[in-house]
């Protein structure tokens, strides 16, 4: 089973699993995506521990990626498993819009990168 098996099907749980996967989980991801926002400075690492630097509004994007994947997971998992039944009959709703909004930015973002390699060589 993988984590798009997973992200398609309804979540499964208790409490803690909500808020584990819906809290806990998207923090690092919401944290970098501010700092990146916020600094208008971002990395994306690479192999051998080299990092690609991001500056202005690709990093700002990069931001945004890391936002709508903490939005992922949290709308997944905390709304998902809510015991309020109004999250819960919602939840695809933000989980969707953020998953489009994930998979535009990082179209982005790994246009940014292959930009930055061509120029490279």
């Amino acid at each position: 089973m993988s984590i798009l098996d997973d992200l398609d099907n309804a979540p499964q749980g208790d409490q803690t699993t909500q808020w584990l996967g819906g809290i806990l989980a998207p923090l690092p991801f919401a944290m970098y995506g501010m700092m990146c926002i916020i600094n208008r400075v971002g990395a994306v690492p690479g192999r051998r521990h080299d990092r690609t630097l991001l500056l202005g509004t690709d990093a700002i994007i990069l931001g945004i990626a890391c936002l709508s994947c903490a939005a992922v997971l949290h709308f997944h998992y905390y709304w998902g498993l809510s015991d309020k039944e109004c999250l819960r009959d919602n939840y695809t709703v933000g989980k969707t819009s953020s998953l489009v909004i994930l998979i535009a930015s990082l179209a982005w973002v790994a246009w940014c990168l292959l930009r930055g390699f061509t120029q490279l060589y």
